[in-house]
């Protein structure tokens, strides 16, 4: 994920393009493990996986970004386009969870960069930032914003 985030960067610095960045939680994940198993725990990450690339394009970057958690990288994805196709990933991921009982809901931030951030790690801080502005608001919430970088 690393390495695709910091090309996704380098080549926003290159070439002035916009860029989303989304990280996602699982609310509900560490109790589908403890008490259905981690084989459950294995499932509902294939199936969030499974959801994420059916959602977005082949160009965007999705990956497991820690134990509950899902990064996707939308290049050449400026806000507008960001608005429209957050709630639709939202609905997708809900529908997933939905189709198979498990009581997994998300708490989604995305940051829209209109200018490139300084790296992909300042990228990953900001977007990590409203994901837990999301989580700690209630989850199950879809918080999205757009960077204006300070000069």
């Amino acid at each position: 994920f690393e390495e695709g985030a910091r090309a996704a960067v380098c080549a926003h610095l290159r070439g002035a393009r916009p860029l989303t960045a989304v990280v996602i939680a699982l609310d509900g994940f560490k109790q589908v493990n403890d008490t259905l198993g981690h084989a459950a725990g294995d499932e509902v990450l294939r199936a969030v996986a499974a959801a994420l690339t059916r959602t977005v394009r082949t160009s965007d970057l999705v990956a497991r970004y820690g134990g509950d958690a899902f990064a996707v990288i939308l290049a050449n994805t400026a806000a507008v386009g960001a608005n429209a196709l957050l709630p639709r990933l939202h609905e997708a991921l809900d529908g997933a969870m939905a189709r198979r009982g498990w009581p997994i809901t998300f708490s989604i931030g995305a940051v829209s960069f209109e200018r490139p951030p300084r790296s992909e790690r300042h990228l990953m801080r900001i977007v990590d930032a409203r994901m837990y502005e999301a989580k700690h608001g209630g989850k199950n919430r879809l918080l999205h914003t757009v960077h204006q970088p300070t000069l």
